[in-house]
This record gives structure tokens, sequence and C-alpha cells, in this order.
């Protein structure tokens, strides 16, 4: 009986076994899946012109990082 990995539930035969090719292509799919996903996350995270926020208080900010005349800023605004 297989063996899984913690995070994503891969399937790992164990030494005594032999590799199935539609474990591994099931093993595939899931990392691609994940890959796409976390390609999407970090697009949409640098497509953001101020992808951070913090709160001062009661009041919560939106911040970035812009280059403005070639130097780098740091940029906020409130957050209605």
């Amino acid at each position: 009986m297989p063996e899984y990995t913690t995070n994503y539930n891969l399937i790992k035969p164990l030494d005594n076994e032999t590799a199935d090719i539609a474990d591994i292509n099931q093993n595939m799919d899931i990392i691609d899946g994940q890959m796409l996903q976390n390609a999407n996350a970090v697009a949409a995270h640098l497509a953001e012109t101020m992808p951070h926020q913090f709160t001062d208080g009661a009041t919560t900010y939106r911040w970035g990082l812009a280059v403005i005349d070639g130097v780098v800023n740091f940029v906020y605004e409130e957050v209605v």
C-alpha cells in the first residue's frame, strides 16, 4: 500500500512496490494544477500596484512600491 505526501497527498509507492503510471500521472496533474494556481497568484500580486495591507489603529491602508523619476517610493492609501 503506497504512502502519501503530507501537503498535496501525492502517491509515494513503497520501495517494494512497482510504480504505477496512472499514479504518476495523477501526481503530475496535482502538481500541474498547483503550479498554475501559484503562477496565477504571483501574476495577480505583481499586477496589483498596492498588493499589501497594514492597519494603524482602526484605519487600514493598502501599500506598495512605485518607481517615480528613477527612485523607489513607498506608496499607500486608506482602504475605504
